[in-house]
């Protein structure tokens, strides 16, 4: 690298990494265990990247000796280049975090497969009619739910997927558990439906909204939704 070049890098040039994908980025994930952050773009892909960092900036950080001056070297080397899979459905896919580091990727053929950090496509957990269109895993107790857009699926462990609802309009792609997995809440076309899923799914309450909502989150304590 130049003086020059050097000259012009800026705070986010020594401190962060970035990436370029032929698609613009849809949404992301981090892993349970916080090492591994998944990306979904617009056509379909999922792009995956390692959290920890090969040149840290604590690493570059250097103090002069004779004046106590802090500054951070320049990277050496380009970041680790994203891990990218291929095309898993049509436009955004959705996504959830699945045991330690990896993924549950909803596909366009209703499959609902587990993506591990080094981007293989191993099993499938579950199968429905329809694209899903939204998913969430809960890893205790082992839930996950997804929907084609009109049902809404919950499925324990690696059994069959259980539809929750029937002949709705095609509005539900937003869904989220719970923290510790005891609630399921779920986008309608005005408002949001709310579910206990701790044993047999029962209906909590209904709350109706003057729009459709398209992003779901729970508070940390499980008493709020966002």
């Amino acid at each position: 690298m130049n003086q020059h070049a050097i000259q012009n890098l800026t705070l986010f040039d020594l401190l962060a990494r970035s990436w370029r994908r032929p698609s613009a980025i849809a949404d992301l994930r981090f892993s349970t265990d916080d090492s591994t952050v998944a990306f979904t773009c617009m056509d379909g892909t999922v792009a995956i990247a390692a959290v920890a960092d090969q040149e840290s900036p604590e690493s570059r950080i250097r103090v002069s000796g004779d004046l106590g001056q802090t500054t951070i070297r320049p990277r050496e080397k380009l970041p680790a280049p994203l891990i990218a899979t291929a095309a898993l459905g049509d436009g955004d896919i959705p996504l959830a975090s699945y045991l330690r580091s990896s993924f549950l990727v909803g596909t366009a053929a209703g499959e609902a497969v587990h993506l591990t950090a080094d981007g293989s496509v191993m099993e499938t957990l579950v199968k429905i009619d329809g694209p899903i269109v939204a998913i969430d895993h809960s890893r205790q107790p082992a839930m996950t739910a997804v929907s084609n857009g009109q049902d809404v699926f919950l499925s324990r462990g690696h059994g069959d997927a259980v539809r929750l609802r029937h002949g709705a309009a095609p509005s539900t792609d937003a869904l989220a558990f719970s923290p510790g997995g005891r609630r399921l809440a779920y986008g309608l076309e005005d408002g949001l439906s709310i579910w206990n899923v701790e044993s047999d799914a029962t209906l909590i309450s209904v709350i109706s909204f003057s729009a459709r909502p398209v992003s779901i989150r729970w508070s940390g304590d499980g008493t709020w939704l966002a």
